[in-house]
């Protein structure tokens, strides 16, 4: 569904797919994918200057900064969006929500609230676009080649990787994929 929404340059799926790829990926295991689906998705809000999908992979890359041992950059993603938590929140997968609400816990529990609230703090005081970039440096970072994620490829994607992708866009975890 993803390689469809670049392929048709469908810019409102487009948007909701990377967060939603992402989310189900993290669930699956695979944070560096995940990370690659965030990048995609930061760059395409930078590009079309849509903050709102900007918060909404940066919250989505905070789920991933942990798994790097990444607990205050975490906090610091965590700050780019409490202000619209409750907006973005509406918005999510049921998937990507799950795994989020799981990282909130984790992240507060590991630093403490006193450095929780510090770097949620950092976090919402960078303007938006400065911390879209700041978010998509990282998430390339995490996920290195962003080609799996929808960037650039030199090899379009075979049937199967694009049956995949609609299988994972509808919230199928790997192993429902394989059966």
């Amino acid at each position: 569904a993803l390689e469809l929404a670049l392929a048709t340059g469908d810019a409102h799926a487009r948007r909701y797919l990377y967060p939603m790829a992402a989310g189900a990926s993290l669930r699956d295991g695979h944070p560096r994918v995940a990370a690659q689906y965030c990048a995609g998705g930061l760059r395409d809000a930078l590009n079309s200057g849509n903050a709102y999908y900007g918060r909404i992979n940066a919250f989505m890359l905070s789920a991933v900064a942990p798994n790097a041992s990444e607990w205050e950059l975490a906090a610091e993603l965590h700050g780019m969006i409490v202000e619209y938590w409750p907006r973005i929140s509406r918005g999510l997968a049921v998937a990507s929500r799950d795994v989020s609400d799981r990282s909130f816990a984790r992240l507060r529990h590991h630093l403490g609230t006193d450095r929780y609230d510090a770097a949620c703090a950092r976090g919402a005081a960078r303007p938006i676009r400065v911390a879209m970039s700041w978010a998509l440096h990282h998430a390339d970072r995490f996920g290195g080649d962003v080609s799996a994620a929808g960037g650039s490829s030199e090899r379009p994607l075979t049937d199967r990787e694009l049956a995949v992708l609609r299988l994972v866009a509808q919230g199928m975890s790997n192993k429902q994929i394989a059966s």
